[in-house]
């Protein structure tokens, strides 16, 4: 009877966010009234100013400078298609599916600002392999680029141990590590309430009080905390804790900037980021809303754009493979690459294929020149 009240405490949360989502967030016909995110425009560059000053550092985006190397590989590795932006280990974890495989938890992406409709899929794999290069030990990156070969090719790399453990769990387990989180997240909120923020903010955390998502919510706690790196370094996240419907969660709006793997000149976020939600259901070959990115959303908030989502335990985060002996992050490596690899095959043409497979060490050492150029480009912002 515990674990059942456990699966009902779980999808009566899953079903609560899913209409607060889909009716007070922005919907992709309202979201065409809004004002495009133009990343070329003296606005945004005046963001990034500010961002600047507030953090001392902006990163620039990688994306930019792997499409400016595309012109001078191979023809046949100039392929587009749906990317994910940003694939790394913190932003791979597992949830709690209460769809076409009730109670069993699944991999996904847990992070979607970055991803892309029409983007080039090379860039997205370089993108991967120059993150894997900034981690000590160094890693085999030849045998990496085999796994991804081989994901484009349907054969998926094995599970590492640490992953089949955890896509083991139950909806008992997940619904006792989840309030775990959601008492970790209140305490370390009430502190972060107490810190000063700036004018600016202070409005925009109230614009988005007014929002149903958060109105609605009992015991509300809200705070605010400021991303020092990556490519999402100086955005601001707005948190708030409380309960809907007698349900207790963790919902998050994070700032997006002009960091997205979108059109050069524009983001079309809202395109994106649906696309994706059908693209990867079809990956996964299950109903969108069974995904968990169909829990995420766009939200045009105080002239500023978010990315709207129920914050959950980062379980494989939480592993810490980035920190762990090389023997363990080689087969994760290898296992989120042939992942990554089977999400490219749908538009990877057997010219991509054999171009990776017979261009490896190229691409391996053109990575190592971008990731250089990107981290001289990061050094040049900061001074």
């Amino acid at each position: 009877m515990k674990s059942q009240n456990n699966t009902f405490f779980n999808a009566a949360l899953s079903r609560v966010l899913f209409v607060l989502l889909t009716t007070s967030i922005v919907s992709s016909a309202a979201f065409a009234q809004m004002p495009a995110l133009d990343c070329q425009s003296e606005e945004a560059q005046d963001i990034v100013k500010k961002k600047k000053k507030r953090i001392k550092a902006y990163v620039t985006d990688f994306w930019r400078l792997g499409e400016a190397l595309v012109p001078s590989l191979p023809v046949d590795l100039r392929v587009k298609g749906f990317v994910a932006g940003d694939l790394h280990f913190g932003n791979i974890d597992v949830y709690l599916d209460l769809g076409s495989r009730p109670n069993r938890t699944r991999l996904t992406l847990n992070d979607v600002d970055e991803v892309g409709t029409n983007n080039y899929l090379i860039v997205d794999f370089m993108k991967y392999l120059a993150y894997l290069g900034t981690l000590k030990p160094a890693l085999d990156l030849d045998k990496v680029t085999d796994a991804y070969v081989s994901g484009l090719n349907g054969t998926e790399a094995k599970i590492p141990a640490e992953l089949v453990e955890l896509l083991k769990m139950n909806a008992g387990d997940f619904a006792k590590k989840k309030a775990k989180y959601i008492a970790k997240h209140q305490l370390e909120g009430q502190k972060l309430s107490l810190a000063k923020i700036s004018k600016k903010d202070q409005d925009t955390q109230a614009a988005i009080m007014k929002l149903p998502i958060i109105a609605q919510m009992t015991e509300l706690q809200a705070w605010t905390s400021v991303n020092e790196d990556g490519s999402s370094a100086g955005m601001m996240r707005y948190l708030f804790s409380g309960k809907n419907s007698s349900v207790p969660g963790v919902i998050e709006f994070k700032e997006l900037g002009c960091t997205a793997a979108g059109d050069v000149v524009k983001q079309n976020l809202d395109t994106d980021i649906e696309s994706f939600i059908n693209y990867t259901a079809k990956f996964m070959a299950i109903p969108p809303q069974h995904t968990f990115l169909d829990q995420q959303a766009i939200a045009y908030v105080d002239g500023r754009y978010f990315l709207v989502r129920e914050k959950v335990p980062g379980l494989y985060k939480d592993l810490e493979i980035e920190t762990s002996s090389t023997e363990v992050k080689q087969p994760h490596a290898e296992f989120l690459a042939s992942y990554l690899g089977g999400f490219h095959s749908a538009k990877a043409t057997l010219g991509y294929k054999q171009a990776v497979a017979n261009n490896k060490a190229m691409l391996i050492q053109s990575t190592k020149t971008l990731a250089t150029e990107f981290e001289k480009q990061l050094r040049d912002k900061k001074d």
